[in-house]
């Protein structure tokens, strides 16, 4: 038989359980986070170039990019995400810089991240989204040579309020990872000032000239990298006979005083702790200089040796003329 009654109450239960989790899911920003097709509007870190990995609880970590003298700033922005497909009103954002979002990331990751010192850089502390408008762009300006280049250099933002609109969950942090370059990184054209001798295997000789990169470790440290026969690997190409060949387990790295004098080179691949047991030290009777002009021009003559198992095995005398930026 047909009870009334009991339809009543079925359909009575089932609007209610529809209103709830309507609006269950409209207190949930989490979802809508870089994705406006939510029900609810938020502020958010806008996506510039976007996010290098997703959030991690809930952190979004973006590259900024690689800095060096003349390109020492980078764009950032907020966004005003949701259905509703632009601002109502201007929409005031108010930023801040953040250790507890590095110290979030760094354990939940072991990332190492480093907040730049506060007079490293230059930010605005807000941005206005604009009436009739999705997003606002603002500037972050670095101090280079203010930043410790030991350090893995990161800005992390967070949106501390905002005078419309809840701050998203997901989006409303992020940090800003920087590659720095030193004045001593980028390509360079490699020759020989005298042959390279190798004591042990008179068939390997050098492989000149060669297309070479110097690539930032710290603020006056460089490990080779060569774009010819390697493809901007690691490593230090030679010639075994007329074949094209390289050794394992060695590339230099470039050590510089605050004269631009090469005062140490070491082994990219370790100290002798390497399966092949090899190290390098510098040759004290080369000139071991980085000459830098007033023009931007860079010239580096070094000489320096690789070791293998504790014994001097090949000895290298080299020209770096620097051509361009990395």
């Amino acid at each position: 038989m047909y009870n009334r009654n009991i339809m009543k109450k079925i359909a009575a239960l089932a609007i209610g359980t529809f209103f709830l989790f309507m609006n269950t899911s409209c207190l949930k920003d989490d979802q809508y986070a870089l994705h406006p097709s939510g029900g609810l509007n938020v502020i958010e870190f806008y996506n510039v170039t976007g996010p290098t990995s997703a959030y991690i609880d809930p952190v979004l970590v973006y590259s900024a990019g690689t800095f060096e003298t003349g390109k020492d700033e980078f764009t950032f922005g907020v966004n005003y995400a949701g259905p509703e497909n632009t601002a109502p009103q201007d929409i005031v954002v108010q930023l801040a810089a953040s250790q507890q979002v590095v110290d979030k990331q760094n354990a939940a990751k072991g990332s190492g991240y480093s907040l730049v010192a506060a007079d490293s850089y230059e930010m605005p502390t807000s941005l206005t989204i604009k009436k009739g408008e999705k997003f606002a762009l603002g500037k972050v300006k670095l101090k280079l040579d203010k930043f410790d280049l030991a350090k893995k250099n990161v800005l992390a933002i967070a949106i501390t309020s905002s005078s419309h609109g809840n701050i998203s969950g997901n989006g409303g942090t992020a940090i800003f990872t920087m590659a720095i370059k030193n004045k001593y990184d980028g390509v360079y054209k490699v020759e020989a000032l005298s042959p390279m001798l190798d004591v042990t295997a008179g068939n390997l000789v050098g492989y000149y000239p060669l297309e070479a990169n110097l690539v930032t470790v710290l603020g006056n440290t460089n490990f080779m990298t060569s774009n010819t026969y390697l493809n901007g690997g690691t490593g230090h190409p030679i010639k075994n006979g007329t074949a094209n060949s390289s050794y394992g387990n060695f590339s230099p790295i470039f050590k510089f005083d605050a004269n631009n004098n090469v005062v140490e080179v070491t082994n990219y691949f370790g100290q002798g702790t390497n399966p092949n047991g090899r190290s390098a030290r510098l040759d004290i009777t080369g000139a071991n200089k980085m000459t830098i002009g007033t023009d931007g021009s860079k010239v580096m003559e070094v000489k320096y040796v690789m070791v293998e198992n504790g014994k001097d095995r090949t000895f290298f005398h080299e020209k770096w003329t620097f051509l361009k930026s990395r």
